[in-house]
C-alpha cells in the first residue's frame, strides 16, 4: 500500500487466478488417515503443467478469481496486485521441472507463484516456484522464497523509462 497507491489508477483490475481445482486424488481420501504409502491431492496446475504440458489462462472457479471488484471475480483484493500463476510462468517460457535462464522472468531470485501443486501425506503442501537457477518446480511451503508482485497496466498507460529491473524499475 505504501509504495503503489499513487499508481492504482493506472492498474487494471485483472483476475489473479489461484486455481485450487482438483486434478487428481491419487489415492487421497479426506476421510482416512492416508498413512499407508504416498497419497497426493493434486491441484489443477499440476495436471496441466506436469502431466499434460498444456498451460491455461482460464480460471474456471469464481472463488479462485481474485479481483478488487466483485463483477469479474471474487472481489477480495484491496489493491489490483497479485502473484504470477504457474500457468503464466509456463506461457512465458518456463517448463515444469526444467531449467531456463533465457526468459524474461528469470532474475536469479527464487520466487513463489500463486499456484498450489499438491498436498502429500509424505511431503506436505507444495507450491509452484521459479528458482534462483531458473528451475521451474514445486517445493514445500515451509521453504523460504521471495515474492514478486504482478500487475496489469490499464490500456493507454505509458512506460516513460526503466527496464523493469530492481535498479531501473519501470516508471509509468
Amino acid at each position: 500500500a505504501s509504495n503503489m497507491t499513487s499508481y492504482t489508477s493506472k492498474l487494471e483490475d485483472t483476475v489473479y487466478c489461484n486455481d485450487r481445482s482438483i486434478y487428481s486424488y491419487a489415492g487421497w481420501d479426506k476421510d482416512t488417515n492416508n498413512s499407508s504409502g504416498a497419497h497426493e491431492l493434486q491441484f489443477g496446475a499440476r495436471g496441466r503443467l506436469d502431466s499434460n504440458k498444456q498451460p491455461s489462462l482460464i480460471c474456471s472457479r469464481e472463488i479462485d478469481k481474485f479481483t478488487v471488484n466483485g463483477d469479474n471475480g471474487n472481489g477480495t483484493l484491496t489493491y489490483p496486485v497479485g502473484l504470477i500463476s504457474a500457468d503464466e510462468i509456463a506461457y512465458a517460457g518456463g517448463v515444469y521441472n526444467s531449467t531456463n535462464t533465457s526468459f524474461y522472468l528469470y532474475t536469479g531470485q527464487t520466487v513463489w507463484s500463486v499456484s498450489p501443486a499438491h498436498f502429500s501425506t509424505i511431503n506436505y503442501a507444495r507450491e509452484f516456484n521459479l528458482g534462483s537457477t531458473g528451475l521451474f518446480s514445486s517445493t514445500h511451503v515451509s521453504n523460504a522464497r521471495g515474492l514478486r508482485p504482478a500487475v496489469s497496466l490499464k490500456p493507454g498507460t505509458v512506460v516513460s523509462s526503466g527496464n523493469g529491473s530492481s535498479t531501473s524499475p519501470f516508471i509509468v
